[in-house]
């Protein structure tokens, strides 16, 4: 933490050279359920590949099920086990 800002800072490794990542400023008065503006945008910034991979997939899943309902116009129901 650095005093004279009250803002929480992280050394991460995920190359060659640490980065420095600033979390935002915490008050000990301040409510859990708050959180600080950095925290807010890094969870939407992690949300968007999310968001985007769920809607790809509902994206593959839909074209799936329209080949698998031309197929079975073409061939008919698959036997029952």
């Amino acid at each position: 933490m650095d005093p004279a800002t009250r803002h929480w800072w992280q050394k991460v490794y995920f190359g060659a050279k640490p980065e420095y990542r600033d979390l935002g400023a915490f008050d000990v008065n301040q409510s859990q359920e708050a959180e600080p503006a950095a925290q807010r945008r890094r969870a939407s910034v992690t949300a968007n590949p999310v968001r985007q991979m769920l809607q790809d997939q509902a994206s593959s899943f839909a074209k799936a099920r329209s080949i698998m309902n031309q197929l079975i116009v073409e061939f008919g129901t698959p036997p029952s086990r």
